[in-house]
């Protein structure tokens, strides 16, 4: 809970979210819920005109919602309206999060090298690994059984969720976020071939998370063959993505869940990429281009693209041929019924 309101008037949250208020209400409110499950203390979620059937039945003291779905309700109704709705709710989860107790200090289970630098409030839990050389900023937490291995370098007010391993001499800068289980770091795929079969290709590159990036759970991010692989500022990975070695993805990108993006791709800043889409080595992909959902994108793109389908192409060429695929059996029977026409006069003549 935030510390500025207990439990906050509508009045508080309206000035929290910069909205503006209709209706009256004297409840003191606990928390901010989905309309269709919201109890008589809490404000309902608003964004979508799908659930405009919800307002009849929501038990919600008041609603955050748009200036066009405000337009839409009854006019006695409690509500915050709000420019960007999205941006509100994610400000009032925020306020409404309940805090954990902070934790601070290193568990007697953990292994911390004496050499390592730690900023104030560091925190490693219990089995964490924490190998030589290591720095630590300020306020850094380090969840249960998260090893970090000689020569890394971690910024303040980083968080690494349990089972994440972040290899040798990589570089995580302020506000980093690492859900459990990934793996930062490792070793890109890189062989050659030789008579006596396959030489693995030892890569001596870094891999460097700017400020405020944020790795799902299951997420591999592979160091670079020579130069470092790059994830700049503010890029929002998902669960189960595999970034290779050497590929630079641009600022505040979003990628989600299962994508693949091959080595030495150079990603602009801003893309979008659909679930368990993904890109071929050595592209460069231009910026703010949007990728749909299982696209597989063989070439290079220029900014802003909107790419669809394998092998990948502009979203309207796409959906043109997606559209003549579905007419394909009309097409059929249209042909079938020329051919009986064309063999019935071909018989009469």
């Amino acid at each position: 809970m935030s510390k500025r309101h207990k439990n906050p008037t509508l009045s508080d949250l309206c000035d929290l979210v910069s909205g503006q208020k209709t209706g009256h209400s004297s409840v003191r409110f606990t928390g901010i819920a989905a309309i269709d499950s919201a109890k008589e203390t809490e404000i309902g979620v608003l964004v979508e005109q799908d659930y405009l059937k919800e307002v009849a039945t929501t038990r919600a003291a008041a609603l955050i919602t748009s200036k066009e779905l405000a337009a839409e309700l009854p006019s006695d109704l409690c509500c915050i309206t709000v420019a960007n709705p999205r941006k509100a709710v994610a400000d009032l989860l925020k306020f409404f999060e309940i805090k954990q107790e902070d934790q601070i200090g290193i568990h007697p289970t953990a292994v911390v090298s004496a050499d390592i630098q730690a900023g104030e409030g560091f925190y490693a839990g219990p089995y964490v690994v924490v190998e030589s050389g290591v720095t630590v900023g300020r306020r850094v937490k380090l969840h249960p059984h998260v090893v970090i291995q000689r020569g890394s370098l971690i910024g303040d007010d980083v968080v690494i969720h349990s089972q994440s391993v972040v290899h040798a001499q990589v570089r995580i800068g302020n506000r980093v976020i690492i859900q459990s289980g990934s793996k930062i770091g490792a070793d890109g795929f890189g062989y050659a071939k030789s008579r006596s079969g396959m030489v693995k290709i030892t890569h001596q590159g870094g891999c460097v998370l700017a400020d405020d990036v944020e790795v799902g759970a299951n997420t591999c991010i592979d160091r670079g063959s020579l130069a470092d692989t790059e994830i700049h500022r503010g890029v929002k990975i998902d669960n189960l993505v595999h970034i290779a070695h050497n590929v630079v993805i641009g600022e505040n990108s979003l990628i989600a869940a299962q994508v693949g993006i091959a080595g030495s791709t150079k990603v602009g800043a801003e893309t979008m990429w659909g679930g368990q889409s993904g890109a071929a080595g050595h592209l460069e992909i231009g910026a703010r281009t949007e990728i749909a959902a299982k696209a597989g994108v063989t070439e290079d793109s220029e900014p802003n693209s909107k790419l669809a389908g394998f092998p990948a192409r502009e979203l309207k060429t796409f959906l043109r041929g997606q559209a003549h695929l579905d007419r394909i059996e009309q097409l059929k029977a249209r042909i079938s019924e020329l051919e009986k026409k064309l063999k019935g006069r071909g018989e009469r003549n």
